[in-house]
Parts: structure tokens; sequence; C-alpha cells
């Protein structure tokens, strides 16, 4: 049914208790049999107990491989997108990151209510219930509301509303849940105007109360006037932000309110106590739909979730303690830190007076390749190199990195000459560089790798490190000293091209920061003794005939050579919520000019829209493959200050191009071609006083 369940848990060991929840809801709310259920190999997911439950009821139970998400395709690509949206969302409403919770638990209950392609344009919640949706009740994450305050809690002169932001929908009865904008109190109430089109805690930067509030379970009692739920405050530092899943004790002496209504939802304007209309406000007029089975299950409070909800990259330690691939992430972080000893990257000492060691963290990413595979778990240590100071901590930082073009020349020559391009990976690179005399730079002792009796001691940089400004710039010199040394020389238009002749011999090799490629005339003997020479000065991956590098695609058969980046078109389609728009056959409107917007700057902002990332990602496109979308991207370009809807639209056009031409590629096809090199240009002008001139280079046999 493709629909979406968000469970709390104070912590993993409520698997099991949460598991016989879900299975007594599903079958007894909507009749269906629960037969497997497939999960990584996380302890909680293996306990006896659970195993002697699900074979005690006849229910398979399925693993993934160790370290093999991908397995569980589907629920790890909901996850993902799930996630994406929850940090949209507190981004655009300015929330602070401690209501995450309350914004996955809204995402959940807006997915369940969407229409999506896979149940033919039904939402999940009719697939599950049989009825469409009421969704007259849905209002934007972050907007501005005003709860009623019932008499009770009020005197004559008390005003009869309180202002709030919306963060979501009670789950147990028919409310909102709202934030106080003065006391910062998480509360429900089922009697709320809304002005949608306000957001206080990005326009006013209402200062919410320091507290993570979570929603306590009571008896409900019916009272006359309308009223909000109870609550419990939890100071934040009882909740740590590196394990949101630990199990919080409340307070001894909760602050609580009395219970609401479970009737329908009254009409505010018929209450004593209503709120005066507002110009662009809307009311909470309408029926909620009854919470019951799957989605009664996501509970009361929100806030505590287990991290099993979300399958992350770690933030700290903490959270790898909790994560289902532990071993994984230590081993990485292991590996890693070993290579910097290896490597001889720092030496103990005091730290000189007068100076100051910058501190440093880890780092832990998933690594995919060009296609979107998942290739390995990553750490890395990085110093914060925006604490170095500019003549005491570093002086030059200039790097140079290979040109798109130069990349395309060289692909053009190997299918020319039906080359062979071997490719290369320098495993920590920036390590390799050495730093300059005339600065020092001190380094705390790394998060939980502190040398027992060293404590007050610290790192003094031997060699760079992954995050100082000047890291790329010592890398890129010490690599260019090595390839002098074997006989290299770099070109003077393009550094990062070095060419090595011998007699008729004549070595390619391009770098681009750790990714190296080499081809040349000679297909075996010099390229191999090349590859040889750096395996021995650095550590090195050799990852054979060059298939993908940055991002791009690139396969070589004999005189053919092709470019492609559908990878990286469907990360963007998918961090655009694009995945499954429909297509078109041209990148922009044939004829149509976009204008600047006339909105000023605080009016663009307010749009909220990732307008310039958009644009960014599409300028890549057509640096690396896709010229066909270069002139859409150019006019797009030119409004990066002042869009508007209008170039929003137009930028999710080029997507749809995109969706459907997504498997286009760069042909380099030299087959029977003899003869010398030739270059041609095209040039085409508009002779409309537009002072606009669109021009071509190519070079071909």
């Amino acid at each position: 049914l493709a629909i979406q369940v968000a469970v709390s848990a104070a912590s993993k060991s409520e698997s099991l208790a949460n598991l016989k929840k879900f299975h007594v809801s599903v079958e007894r709310q909507h009749d269906y049999k629960l037969k497997t259920i497939m999960t990584d190999n996380a302890k909680e997911y293996m306990s006896k107990e659970l195993n002697a439950y699900c074979s005690g009821i006849g229910i398979q139970q399925l693993y993934t491989n160790p370290y093999s998400p991908e397995e569980n395709c589907v629920v790890e690509k909901s996850n993902y997108t799930v996630m994406n949206k929850v940090r949209c969302i507190l981004q655009a409403s300015g929330m602070d990151k401690v209501y995450w919770g309350e914004a996955l638990s809204y995402v959940v209950y807006t997915e369940n209510r969407s229409p999506t392609k896979v149940l033919g344009g039904k939402t999940p919640f009719e697939a599950l219930f049989g009825r469409k949706p009421n969704i007259d009740h849905l209002r934007p994450f972050g907007c501005t509301a005003f709860a009623f305050i019932g008499k009770a809690k009020r005197t004559k002169l008390d005003p009869r509303a309180t202002k709030c932001v919306f963060v979501g929908y009670a789950s147990l009865h028919k409310s909102y849940r709202l934030v106080d904008c003065d006391s910062g109190q998480l509360f429900d109430c089922r009697s709320v105007k809304f002005t949608e089109d306000f957001v206080p805690a990005d326009e006013k930067k209402v200062q919410f109360n320091d507290q993570v509030t979570t929603h306590q379970l009571q008896e409900y009692e019916d009272t006359d006037d309308v009223e909000s739920t109870s609550t419990t405050i939890i100071p934040r530092e009882q909740v740590s932000q590196d394990s949101v899943g630990a199990s919080t004790k409340a307070p001894e002496s909760p602050i609580s309110t009395n219970q609401s209504d479970q009737g329908h939802v009254s009409d505010p304007e018929q209450d004593e106590g209503a709120i005066s209309s507002d110009q662009d406000s809307s009311d909470s007029e309408v029926e909620f739909e009854n919470p019951t089975g799957l989605e009664a299950l996501s509970g009361g409070h929100h806030q505590m979730f287990s991290v099993d909800v979300i399958n992350d990259t770690p933030q700290s330690f903490a959270d790898i303690e909790a994560s289902p691939n532990k071993q994984a992430w230590l081993d990485a972080t292991q590996d890693e830190y070993n290579l910097l000893l290896n490597n001889g990257t720092w030496v103990l000492t005091d730290l000189p007076p007068g100076r100051k060691a910058l501190a440093c963290k880890w780092l832990w990413r998933n690594k995919f390749d060009a296609v979107g595979r998942f290739t390995k778990y990553k750490a890395r240590l990085v110093i914060k190199g925006f604490l170095q100071r500019y003549g005491l901590d570093y002086l030059e930082i200039f790097a140079p990195v290979l040109r798109y073009n130069t990349l395309r020349l060289v692909l053009f020559l190997v299918a020319c000459n039906s080359w062979k391009i071997r490719q290369m990976d320098v495993k920590t690179a920036l390590l390799n560089g050495s730093l300059d005399d005339d600065t020092e730079i001190y380094m705390a002792q790394p998060p939980n790798y502190v040398v027992p009796g060293t404590e007050g001691q610290v790192c003094k940089l031997q060699k760079a490190i992954y995050g100082p400004k000047q890291a790329p710039r010592c890398w890129y010199l010490t690599l260019h000293q090595f390839l002098v040394g074997i006989g290299f020389e770099r070109c003077v238009k393009e550094v990062c091209l070095n060419i090595k002749r011998v007699g008729e011999s004549m070595v390619l090799l391009t770098v681009y920061v750790d990714d190296i490629t080499i081809t040349g005339n000679n297909n075996n003997d010099d390229i191999e003794k090349a590859c040889d020479e750096l395996k021995k000065r650095f550590e090195m991956t050799v990852l054979g005939q060059l298939k993908s590098i940055l991002g791009i695609q690139v396969d070589v058969k004999g005189n053919v050579v092709t470019m492609s980046q559908q990878g990286y078109v469907e990360v963007v389609l998918d961090k655009c919520n694009m995945v499954d728009c429909n297509p078109v056959s041209t990148p922009e409107v044939i004829g149509q000019v976009l204008k600047p917007s006339k909105l000023n700057p605080s009016e663009v902002k307010a749009l909220n829209l990732p307008y310039s990332n958009l644009v960014g990602s599409l300028q890549y496109l057509v640096t690396c493959t896709r010229p066909d979308i270069a002139n859409a991207v150019r006019n797009l370009s030119k409004h990066l200050s002042c869009y508007d809807e209008s170039h929003w639209k137009q930028a999710k056009r080029v997507l749809r191009y995109l969706k459907d031409t997504k498997s286009l590629c760069l042909k380099i096809d030299c087959t029977g071609q003899v003869g010398a090199f030739q270059v041609e240009a095209y040039c085409y002008e508009k002779y409309t006083r537009t002072d606009k001139c669109i021009y071509a280079l190519s070079i071909s046999y």
C-alpha cells in the first residue's frame, strides 16, 4: 500500500513491543495478515524474544546482508526522501532543529495523504481505508497560528488567543500541534486560526524556549471549553543531541494543562472565545481523519524517535553507538586514524605560549559511485580551518584542478588513437602534502583517540590534513614535485595536464585533486611504469580502465568514447522531488523570454526556493556532458538574485526535459577517421539588437 508509519520509541529495546502493537493494529483495524518482515542485522531485530514471537505466530523474518542497505532499497529510499523533506521544512520555517521529530511526523502525515504514481494517482490513505482523505485541515509547517484560550485560563481582560507556530497534527485526537511563541511550550489545541503566509520563526526570529517537549499520555476528560492537551517540559540538557533515541526521564513535577475535548472541531465563530477573522488567515473548522490503525501507531509524543526510523549518516560517536552499522563505522574510523599515524601526519607536543590549538572533528559519509550504488563507509578527520588566521596559520591557498574541456580533449585523443586510459585514486591525498616551513599548525588530539598520559599535549602537524585552508595547495605542490622528478612536464596552458616524452613515446597524466588518469601512445610499458612509480611514492587504489570520474560515467570501447551523467541527473531530480514528473521534449519554451522579477530582495528570500542551487547543478551538467541545455541554463543564470515563481517553473522544465533524456551522452566516435585534426567553429547571431551571439568550437579529424 506504500503507507508510511513513524513509530515513537524511547529506545531501541522497545522494538518488540512496537512490533506487537503494529501487528495487532494491522490485523484488527485493517484485516491484513502480517506474513514477512525485513530488517537489518541490528541486535534488537535478532533478539531471542523477537525471534520467538515471530516463529510462534508464523511471521517470516528476512535480514539484509551486513553493510548492504540497498537490499532493502524501498524502505531506505523512503527514509532518504522523508529526511530530505524534514530538513527542507525546518530550514524553510526557521524552526530549531530540536523540533525535527515534529517535522518528521508532519512529513509522514502529509505523504500518506498525497497522490502517488505507484498507486495510480491514489493516496496511501485511500488505498488503506478505501476512501479519499479529508485534506481541508492541512496547513504549512511553521506558519503562524492563534490558539484559543479557554475561559478557565483567562480573566475578562486577558487575551482570548495566544500566538503560536504550527508544527503538526495530534495523533490521538482532532487537534493541531502548536508551539507557543512566548514560552516555547509544545501543546495541542483544536480551535485555531492560521495566517498561512507568515512564518514567525523566520521573519521575527522568535526565540523558542530552549526545551524539548514531549506529549504525555493521560486519561482524557471532557471539558466545556476548548483547551490544550497535557504536555511535559523536559530541559534540553536532559536530552543529548548526540543520541536522540536515548531514553529521557521526565521531571518530577511536569507542567500540565487540562485535556482536550474529543468531539468534532467546533466553529470558532460560534464559540465565545472565537478569534476575529484576519486578512489572509484561515480557521480550522474542518474534520480531521480519525487516527485509527496504522496512523494511530505514531503514539503521543513525537520528539523521541528511535534512530532506526531514519538510516542517516552518524554525526557523532553517540550516533555510531546507536547505529545498526556500528562496527562498519568504527572500522572506517580506525582505518582513517591508522592512516594518519602511519603517514606521520603529526607529533605530540606541548602547546607553545601564545598559540591556540585548532579543534578537529570526525566526519562520516556513505560513498557511492557514479550510478548511485553504495560502495563503502568513509570516515575523515577534519580540522576546523575557519579558525585559522592569515599570516600565522597559513599564507598561500590556491590550488589548480583539471578543467573539464581538458578531460574531454584527452578522451578525444584516446578515441582517435585507440589508447588505453588507466585510472588511479590517491588514498587520503591531502595527507601527503607537506606544510610550509614558515607556518606551524597545532591541533587538538582527535575525539575518542586521545593518547593516555598525554591529555595536556596537542598535535603539531607535520603534513597537511583535511580542513586547513592551504591543504589542497600543499598536496598539489607535493605531487607536482614528484611528477617532475620522474620526468613529467606540466602543460603551460593546463597545469593539471602532465606530459612525459621518451623518444616517440608520450604519456599524458591528468590530476583532479586525488583522481589521476594516465594514457599515452605506448599502451603498456610507459603507462605501467608511471603507475608503479606512483604506487611506490603514494598509497594508491588502482581502478583499472577509466569508468567514472568526477561524477561522469565514461565508457571506452576502441575508437568510441561516451560520457554520461545519468546518475547525477537522477540525484538532482530526487533532491527537487521531481522523480515522478511528467517529461517534456524541449528544455525551454520556444520564444519564451525570462524577465527580471519585480520582487525586492526580502520578497525573493521569502520565496524559500532553492533556485540558485538548482541552477548551479544544471550548470555542472552543461560544463560536463549536456550542452543541449546550455542556452536554457544561461537564461536562468541571469536571474540568480531577481527570480520568482516563473523562473522556478522554467528551471523545473529543464528538469522535466532531463527526466526524458537522462540517458543521453556525449559520444566521441573516431571510427574510420583518418587524416589531420580539424578545428571547426560555428557562430549564430540574432539581428534583433539584443547583442546575443552563440558560438561552438569542435575538434575532429
